[in-house]
C-alpha cells in the first residue's frame, strides 16, 4: 500500500520510491529534530536514511467532503513498521491541524497554506522559541484572503501528546478519544524496535492517527492579514532576529505574492510580548509584472555579501534584491523605519 493510492496514512516508504509521496497531499516542509543533541535540520526527501529523532511535515490534507485542511505531521526516525501485516505501515504516524485563524465566536479561518519557512530560533517577549512561518489562504470560492501565522516547535510536540480524535460513525462528530480506550504502550511513540509493538497498538494508530488538539498559532492570532480580490500570498522568506540601535531583535518577513509583489513586514510588538501582533510593513516591492506570481524566496547570508539578499524567484526569471533597501525612494531614511516600528511597539 502507497500513500499514492490516496490512503488516509502514508505508508513506509521514500519519496525516491514514490514521488507522488510530495505531491500528495501536498507536502511543503520536512524538519528533523533531533531531541537528543537539541539540535535540528531539514530534510528533503528520503526519510529511510536518516536515524535518530523525530521528522515533521506541513502540508495540506483532503477530508471526505475535499475540504481542505493544512496539518503537520510526525513519524520516528526508527520506524520499521510492525510485524506481520503492518510491516509496510508506519507505526508512529500522528497529524494535526494548523489553527491559523482570526479568533472570535465565529473564527475565520485561512485553512489552505502555500509556504513555510524554515526553523527560526528567537526570543519573543521574555520566551525564547523555534518558530516556523506559514502563508495561509483561504480557498478559492469564499472570501479572497492570505495570512502570516507563526507555529511553535514546542507546541507541535506538546500536541502529540495529548488527546486522539476520532468519528466513531460515518455521519457522527469528530470526538476526543477517552484516555481509557487509548491502549497501553500509547500509540504514536517512538520505539527502539517498532516491529515489537502488539496489535492492540498498531489497530489502534491505524484509525486514529489525527489528534483532537489543534497546533495554536504562536502569537494566538495572525501576524499580517490581506483581504483582497486582486492577489494572494504564495510564499515567505525571514530574516531573523535582526537588532534595532535600542537592542530588541526582530524577525523580518519577505511576503510573495501571486501579482509579482514582495511585501516587507514586521511584528513590532514580538519583542515584548507573545500575547498581541503590531504588523508594521516596512515596504511593497514590484518585482516582477503584476501577472507573474513569486514563486520562490530565499534570504541569503554570505561573507561576499555582508548585507545580504533576498532571491526572488519566478517561473521566468530570478532577482536579487538588498535585505536592507534604505535608498528606496520611498523610504526616507533609515531612521524613518525604525521610527514607524517604534510608533507600534
Amino acid at each position: 500500500m502507497r500513500l499514492c493510492e490516496r490512503t488516509s496514512e502514508p505508508s513506509f516508504v521514500c519519496a525516491a520510491c514514490c514521488p507522488c509521496f510530495l505531491v500528495l497531499p501536498g507536502f511543503l516542509l520536512g524538519v528533523l529534530f533531533n531531541p537528543e543533541d537539541g539540535g535540528s535540520k531539514f530534510i528533503q526527501t528520503n526519510i529511510a536514511r536518516i536515524s535518530g529523532g523525530t521528522g515533521f511535515w506541513t502540508y495540506v490534507d483532503w477530508d471526505t467532503l475535499q475540504a481542505v485542511y493544512s496539518r503537520v505531521a510526525r513519524v520516528c526516525k526508527h520506524d520499521r513498521g510492525g510485524p506481520h501485516r503492518f510491516r509496510n505501515r508506519w507505526t508512529s504516524f500522528l497529524k494535526s491541524r494548523l489553527n491559523c485563524s482570526v479568533t472570535g465566536d465565529f473564527p475565520f479561518y485561512f485553512n489552505e497554506i502555500q509556504s513555510t519557512t524554515e526553523l527560526i530560533e528567537g526570543i519573543y517577549g521574555s520566551v525564547t522559541a523555534q518558530l516556523i512561518y506559514g502563508v495561509f489562504t483561504t480557498p478559492p470560492n469564499s472570501i479572497s484572503g492570505s495570512a502570516v501565522c507563526a507555529f511553535a516547535l514546542q507546541d507541535i510536540t506538546d500536541t502529540f501528546e495529548g488527546n486522539f480524535k476520532e468519528q466513531a460513525q460515518l455521519n457522527s462528530n469528530w470526538l476526543p478519544v477517552q484516555s481509557a480506550k487509548v491502549p497501553d504502550p500509547r500509540p504514536g511513540q517512538c520505539v527502539n524496535d517498532s516491529r515489537t509493538l502488539p496489535d492492540l497498538t498498531l489497530n489502534f494508530i491505524k484509525t486514529h492517527s489525527l489528534m483532537d488538539e489543534s497546533v495554536p498559532s504562536f502569537f494566538h492570532q495572525p501576524i499580517v492579514i490581506r483581504t483582497s480580490f486582486h492577489y494572494r500570498f504564495t510564499q515567505i522568506a525571514v530574516d531573523p532576529q535582526i537588532k534595532t540601535p535600542g537592542g530588541k531583535a526582530y524577525d523580518v518577513l519577505f511576503i510573495g505574492t501571486d501579482n509579482g509583489k514582495v511585501i516587507k513586514a514586521v511584528n513590532a510588538g514580538s519583542a515584548d510580548t507573545t500575547e498581541r501582533v503590531s504588523p508594521v510593513v516596512i515596504e511593497e516591492i514590484q518585482v516582477f509584472p503584476p501577472q507573474v506570481a513569486v514563486r520562490n524566496l530565499k534570504v541569503v547570508r554570505d561573507s561576499s555579501l555582508p548585507d545580504g539578499r533576498l532571491v526572488v524567484v519566478s517561473d521566468g526569471e530570478v532577482q536579487a534584491l538588498r535585505l536592507h533597501r534604505c535608498y528606496s525612494d520611498k523610504i526616507l531614511s533609515c531612521r524613518y523605519v525604525i521610527t514607524s516600528i517604534g510608533k507600534n511597539v
